[in-house]
């Protein structure tokens, strides 16, 4: 058996310069991959240019209240009343959680009751930053000049030290 007839992708070869031959069947070039996207009642694939002169929506949709959640079972209550009744068995427990179906946790609704604190107009947010490096300063060499006589001054300084000691000769 030759290699080129093989449908074994470890196996196939490709001749030099060429890419290897496809050892899949695959369907006719007229096949179209993915899943169709349907039809858009809004319209809104033709194009937002030819929206703007005319109502973007055909078919408006309210707003609907979200359904209450029905809140879970209190455990803690339910548990306290088994233990009353002295339910010391597993299936006396089961019971009990089934009589007690309808003790439930209470539901939270509204706000907590902490009040919004608006900071006042001065306010703001985050750490302070360094102050901006003084740009007129350093293009007129302000720095380099205020370096220059500091570096003089030392030298005075160091050269009068060096007037009031004199090195000792080696003897």
């Amino acid at each position: 058996m030759l290699m080129h007839d093989t449908k074994d992708v470890l196996l196939t070869r490709d001749d030099v310069g060429r890419s290897k031959p496809s050892t899949y069947d695959l369907p006719p070039s007229s096949f179209i991959y993915g899943k169709s996207a349907g039809h858009d009642e809004e319209g809104a694939s033709e194009g937002i240019v030819m929206k703007i002169a005319r109502v973007v929506t055909r078919s408006w949709k309210f707003h609907s209240n979200s359904k209450d959640v029905v809140p879970e079972k209190d455990f803690k209550r339910i548990n306290a009343l088994a233990a009353r009744k002295k339910h010391e068995k597993s299936k006396d427990a089961t019971k009990a959680h089934k009589e007690a179906a309808g003790i439930r946790l209470k539901p939270h609704k509204g706000t907590k009751g902490v009040e919004i604190a608006i900071p006042d107009a001065n306010f703001s947010y985050g750490m302070p930053t360094k102050p901006p490096t003084p740009i007129k300063d350093v293009i007129c060499n302000y720095y380099g000049e205020k370096a220059e006589k500091e570096t003089i001054r030392r030298y005075e300084e160091i050269s009068k030290l060096v007037r009031l000691f004199p090195q000792r000769e080696n003897i």
